[in-house]
């Protein structure tokens, strides 16, 4: 009986809905592809990878889980020894994610201006 118990209870917190909607987007700039993971409505959860020949080179995940002031949320390197961030411009957190976000990459003194585009499959 308590086994029942347990699987009905354990089934019904597995059904529940997350609070936010993960929407893929992707940039491409000089032979990488930028893959953004933005987690509309709680964006602490958001990631972008940086991908070069078909393999993933570089993941960058949220310094902390809201933007600035200026709408800037800014992502640096997990374990990338490289570092560098990347600066994702006019995050709005009240409102739906628009259909292109502008960004910026930093690394080693050169930036490069990206555009994400939002994709249907990462």
């Amino acid at each position: 009986m308590l086994l029942v118990c347990l699987i009905f209870s354990g089934s019904r917190y597995a059904q529940q809905a997350k609070a936010y909607e993960l929407l893929h987007y992707v940039s491409e700039s000089d032979g990488q592809t930028f893959l953004l993971a933005y987690a509309d409505g709680y964006p602490a959860a958001s990631s972008i990878k940086i991908k070069r020949s078909f393999r993933i080179t570089a993941i960058f995940q949220p310094v902390n889980g809201t933007a600035d002031d200026d709408g800037d949320l800014i992502f640096t390197a997990s374990k990338n020894k490289q570092g560098g961030q990347i600066i994702l411009h006019g995050v709005d957190q009240n409102y739906t994610a628009p259909a292109v976000l502008k960004a910026t990459y930093a690394l080693k003194g050169w930036r490069l201006r990206l555009i994400f585009k939002k994709s249907k499959v990462q």
